[in-house]
């Protein structure tokens, strides 16, 4: 009978403790991430900033604050132990906070490939004989997108430009030399080649020679994957190439001020703004780069179904680009019916074409080096 008394006691003891505990210590706890940057490209840095404020006179003896964040970053932190997951990448910060007390921890990340994700934190609270074990408050997760390298395939290099007044994808994509229409101030991403340097010594600064575009600048970028008897490698391969080629065509039609759509079937669900309408400002751009940043190796949709909501955007004044790993019967048949409609179509493929099979407004062009030697 007296052990039973004494283990109710006791029982009650631990439960009025958790009580207090709970009520003036763990209640006061408040987490917060941040993070200097959203958005990177690979190589870029990023730093977390992790908040822990006791706002009520009690302190809690230990807190246990577990950061998980995605795997397409790497911890640059060499004191702390990473635990792997699936998708993410975990590591524990354990502290002790006195009344009214503020600690943050400051945390570099590198971005190791394209890719989105969230930070996320996990608090588990303690007293001083560990008998009571609470969860923290909730955070809110902070995202983190990794854009794709912006870059042209060296494949691209080696097409031939074509005569001039010739429908050609070069005239397109970047400015034709003969049709000069001024100069301006130089900036940091432009070629010393463009330099005028009469220009120059007139205005004693950079001015570079602007060029004229032969094609309207009105576009749409149709990245589409099939689902073929390629190997998972070849997709992953081809992916990666059409996603930095899409990502540098877009980066360009930003700078240049050019409207620019950007329709896939080859992205992850993710909450982005919409991309299929034409749109030249800087939201829209990004926008399409968070889309471009989830694209995966593999087709979540089929291709016909993304054509049967674009018909009315597409029209004579349009430039259409389809980055494909193969041109089927399908998209080859709508290829020919919007070409009929006066609309400039030029194919980026994995796997080149006949030509033969092909309508005159169209043009096909490698994406990989190997198709051009």
């Amino acid at each position: 009978m007296t052990l039973l008394l004494i283990f109710v006691l006791g029982l009650v003891f631990v439960q009025l403790g958790r009580y207090d505990f709970e009520r003036r210590g763990a209640r006061g706890l408040s987490v917060t991430l941040l993070s200097d940057v959203s958005r990177l490209e690979p190589g870029q840095t990023l730093t977390l900033t992790v908040i822990l404020e006791n706002k009520k006179r009690m302190s809690v003896p230990h807190a246990a604050v577990r950061i998980t964040f995605p795997a397409i970053l790497d911890c640059e932190e060499t004191d702390l132990t990473l635990t792997g997951e699936s998708a993410t990448n975990a590591f524990v910060l354990h502290t002790t906070l006195a009344g009214r007390q503020k600690k943050t921890r400051s945390l570099r990340f590198t971005a190791k490939q394209r890719g989105a994700g969230e930070f996320r934190a996990s608090t588990i609270l303690s007293d001083y004989l560990n008998l009571t074990q609470l969860d923290g408050p909730p955070t809110t997760p902070r995202l983190c997108v990794v854009h794709p390298l912006r870059q042209f395939p060296a494949a691209l290099e080696a097409s031939p430009c074509g005569l001039q007044g010739q429908q050609s994808v070069r005239r397109w994509l970047y400015p034709d030399p003969i049709f000069f229409t001024g100069v301006r101030p130089y900036q940091p991403q432009d070629s010393f080649r463009d330099i005028d340097w009469r220009a120059t010594a007139r205005y004693q600064s950079f001015y570079v020679k602007e060029y004229d575009h032969t094609s309207d600048p009105a576009f749409s970028i149709f990245l589409i994957l099939q689902s073929i008897q390629n190997l998972f490698a070849d997709d992953a391969e081809f992916m990666e190439s059409a996603v930095q080629f899409a990502a540098a065509i877009l980066d360009q039609s930003q700078r240049q001020q050019l409207s620019a759509a950007l329709v896939t079937n080859a992205v992850v669900r993710f909450s982005v703004a919409d991309t299929s309408v034409c749109d030249a400002s800087l939201n829209h751009t990004v926008s399409c780069l968070d889309l471009l940043a989830c694209a995966a190796p593999y087709p979540l949709s089929e291709p016909t179904r993304l054509f049967q909501r674009y018909p009315q955007l597409l029209d004579a004044s349009h430039h259409c680009l389809f980055i494909l790993n193969s041109l089927t019967e399908a998209i080859r048949e709508w290829v020919m019916k919007i070409c009929a409609q006066g609309t400039a179509v030029t194919l980026v493929c994995w796997t080149l074409p006949d030509p033969k099979t092909l309508p005159a407004r169209c043009q096909a062009l490698p994406l990989r080096k190997e198709e051009t030697e």
